[in-house]
């Protein structure tokens, strides 16, 4: 197992990081301060026109952010959908799916974490592009909404997300999963 020596640039404490992810996203927290123990990386991916980029929060994860101010009412993706068929089956093997975000991590998502609602609070379905990354926040705090899209032509199908308010660059872009705000999962991971 490695182990690092890195200190805190905010308290000067020095911390043992033991695993073998050092780089990359991950940035763990000062064992005295509680604060974030490197500067955040941003993630950059090759594809799409290069708005959009990944960064971690500590504590949270990955967040999407834009590299550019949006105007309220903007589509910011459209992102091809799946749609799930038989929900309870679905459910129950979403359930029961685990998800490991890193090569090294304890700490998994179950599979219907990723699952969003479709029309309606029974169906569900996957988003691709970054549609299954956009973090929840109350209906109060979120700057985004989605809205299932059927191509009119082709019967494909969609999700569209859109500003709630003029978004700032490099704000974290946050949706609210449900109408009620009310999950359908434990908002914390279990380890």
């Amino acid at each position: 197992m490695d182990v690092s020596q890195i200190p805190c640039p905010h308290c000067g404490v020095i911390n043992e990081i033991i695993g073998s992810r050092t780089s990359g996203d991950y940035n763990p927290l000062c064992d005295n301060c509680q604060q974030p123990v490197r500067e955040a990386r941003k993630i950059s991916f090759v594809g799409g026109n290069g708005r959009l980029y990944l960064q971690h929060i500590p504590g949270k994860g990955l967040g999407v952010y834009s590299r550019r101010g949006i105007k309220k009412g903007e589509i910011i993706e459209r992102c091809p959908a799946y749609l799930l068929k038989s929900p309870l089956v679905v459910q129950a093997l979403l359930g029961s799916l685990e998800m490991h975000p890193y090569s090294d991590s304890s700490v998994h998502l179950k599979g219907a974490h990723m699952a969003l609602p479709w029309l309606n609070n029974k169906e569900r379905c996957f988003a691709l592009g970054y549609g299954m990354l956009y973090n929840h926040a109350k209906a109060t705090d979120a700057n985004l909404a989605y809205k299932p899209y059927t191509d009119p032509d082709t019967n494909r199908r969609y999700i569209d997300y859109t500003a709630l308010k003029d978004i700032p660059a490099d704000v974290e872009l946050t949706q609210t999963y449900t109408v009620t705000s009310e999950l359908w999962f434990d908002a914390r991971a279990k380890k």
